[in-house]
């Protein structure tokens, strides 16, 4: 099992077993309706009488983020039902039930575009409290540094070689009954954690020991957990005990980052991936119970100045849908000096604070992994960032209705330039402080609109407000029919101009342009200038509207002056063709385009 499905079914364990006899708790409505439908059955490998009368809940989130949950219960053969369930394929369920005190999910439901009804089975089984069917076929430690700490995450693959559930009950624990697995916490621990923030039932700390007595099903699962250790610059010595041994141990430590850990009893292996991040790897083979790690990390010095750190550029990219608004955010910091910068203990080296109603967050950096958490509704970056040039990434979503949106976005740092991409999806946009820049292509074919801003001060509030265009409503079908009739007949003319060019007076020549059009383009380019101008800082703003202002009433006026200027004589030039203008050579008495009787030349003048 997944740590995500294991986490899915501590939060399911909690709804089927703390409040069953209710329709719904009490801090959770009920699931989206709409016309689908969800039905399966709970299996048990004893036969379906086992299954009857047991609790199915399922569980769902919907596209904006709000969960929803409903019950029901399985009939005599272990069938259960949800009708009137929304079918759209952005609502996400989970279905559970909770057995013999013990809590089981089934596999994600998610309705596939026109589809109503989706089956969907529920495996249970009876549980003991005997721990000898379980075993760690493998550990993994990732040790990082994280402001003026060390981070290490441990994830800890357990197998079940049984066909029952390991699970003891509390009444059982309190009576003596062992844990089914054990861990050791080195000294100096700081901060404990456990994944999602759910402390599961199962999972218990008592001093620097971290027992588990499950529930462990049949086959694998993992348990993870996370603590700190200060981290002082040198050598930091870590003696690690792994209680219930590991049939392998691997200790994992950024590639790109600033730590190094050496093990004499590891042996170097190649480089692990681990979401889109590459990590050193040490590893060894099997770990007794009760054996130890000793491992030395290098823990390089570090400034604690938060000043050092600027925002050299910030990209934001913007896609509107019916649903919502997503946002995604990269930020180019640059730290100067020779050293890495790290977080004093009172504050972070920077605050990425999101916008109310933010969701489905997800961020990271290659460049300093570790080194930044979400803390109070804001991103922190606690370091060690290294010198120069690092990336900061993250991506959420905001909720969208139908009319205006308001995306709206300020900095803790000064941000030297901001560029703002918005997906072209028929919109209308507007905003006080960003400039409109040409549309940019993606190597997909698609078309973002683009702003930008300059040296955005700390707290400054940048906006954009984004509005759907109307829909064009369509013609009557007897207006259509009009429109239709004179495009062909615009058409045909156009078509036919051609053969009805046999003689006549030669098409007018093109006009030269006066001295009020040479002026205007004139000006066009000084526009251009003044727009390149201020957009690389070389203007202020109030000096920048008064001079396009100007420039663009006298380019205004200047069109109406060029149109009642009088038409400017023809430049003199060979002769043409009177049919259809084309310049002939000179011994031509045919046009080669037309086929037209081409004037006879003019006799030259005599002299006297």
């Amino acid at each position: 099992m997944s740590l995500l499905r294991a986490g899915a079914a501590f939060g399911l364990a909690l709804l089927v077993g703390s409040a069953h006899a209710q329709e719904t708790p009490p801090a959770l409505g009920d699931v989206p309706a709409g016309e689908g439908r969800i039905a399966g059955r709970v299996l048990h490998p004893a036969g379906a009488e086992h299954a009857a009368g047991v609790d199915v809940v399922l569980y769902a989130i919907a596209p904006d983020g709000r969960p929803g949950v409903r019950r029901s219960v399985a009939d005599a053969q272990g069938a259960f039902r949800f009708e009137g369930v929304s079918s759209a394929p952005d609502v996400t369920y989970l279905v559970g039930a909770r057995y013999r005190e013990v809590p089981f999910v089934g596999g994600r439901v998610a309705f596939a575009p026109g589809e109503r009804e989706r089956e969907v089975d529920l495996e249970i089984a009876e549980r003991t409290r005997d721990p000898e069917s379980v075993a760690v076929d493998e550990a993994t430690l990732r040790v990082e540094q994280a402001g003026t700490e060390l981070l290490v995450a441990e994830v800890h693959r357990l197998r079940n070689a049984g066909d029952r559930v390991v699970y003891a009950t509390p009444d059982e624990r309190a009576a003596g009954v062992p844990p089914a697995f054990r861990a050791r916490l080195p000294a100096g621990v700081l901060r404990f954690a456990l994944p999602y923030a759910i402390e599961p039932e199962g999972v218990v700390r008592r001093g620097d020991e971290v027992l588990f007595f499950g529930p462990i099903y049949p086959g694998e699962q993992e348990l993870a957990f996370s603590y700190t250790l200060p981290a002082p610059p040198g050598v930091l010595a870590l003696r690690k005990a792994f209680p219930s041994g590991a049939g392998r141990l691997a200790v994992l430590y950024p590639a790109a980052g600033v730590l190094a850990v050496s093990a004499p009893a590891l042996a170097a292996e190649a480089d692990a991936e681990l979401a889109g991040v590459a990590w050193r790897q040490l590893a060894r083979g099997p770990l007794g119970p009760g054996e130890q790690v000793d491992l030395a990390i290098q823990v390089p010095a570090a400034r604690r100045d938060p000043d050092a750190l600027e925002v050299a550029r910030a990209r934001i990219m913007l896609e509107l849908d019916d649903a919502a608004l997503g946002v995604s955010e990269t930020y180019v910091l640059r730290a100067s000096g020779d050293l890495p910068l790290v977080a004093p203990d009172d504050r972070p080296l920077l605050r990425v604070a999101l916008p109310a109603g933010a969701r489905d967050l997800r961020f990271g950096s290659d460049d300093f992994p570790g080194g930044v958490a979400f803390e109070d509704g804001a991103l922190a970056v606690r370091g060690p960032v290294p010198p120069g040039e690092s990336q900061l990434d993250l991506r959420y979503r905001l909720p969208a209705g139908s009319g205006e949106q308001r995306f709206a976005r300020s900095f803790e740092k000064r941000v030297a330039t901001l560029s703002v991409y918005v997906a072209d999806t028929g919109l209308e946009l507007a905003s006080q402080r960003l400039h409109r820049r040409r549309p940019v292509r993606t190597p997909d074919e698609r078309i973002y609109l683009h702003f930008e801003a300059f040296r955005v001060e700390p707290g400054e509030i940048v906006d954009l407000r984004l509005q759907p265009l109307a829909r064009r409503t369509p013609l009557p079908s007897a207006a259509r029919v009009l429109f239709v009739g004179a495009a062909a007949l615009a058409v045909t003319l156009f078509l036919a101009a051609p053969l009805r060019r046999t003689t006549g007076d030669a098409e007018p020549a093109a006009r030269a342009p006066g001295p009020a059009r040479r002026e205007r383009d004139a000006l066009y380019s000084a526009i251009r200038d003044l727009d390149h101008d201020f957009e690389t800082g070389k203007l202020a703003e109030e000096d920048y509207q008064q001079m396009r202002e100007e420039m663009r009433r006298r380019a205004v006026a200047l069109l109406r002056e060029e149109r009642d200027e009088p038409a400017a004589p023809p430049p003199a030039g060979p002769p043409r063709c009177p049919a259809c203008g084309t310049a002939p050579t000179p011994d031509a008495r045919f046009c080669a385009r037309c086929g037209a009787r081409l004037p006879e030349p003019a006799a030259p003048e005599s002299r006297a």
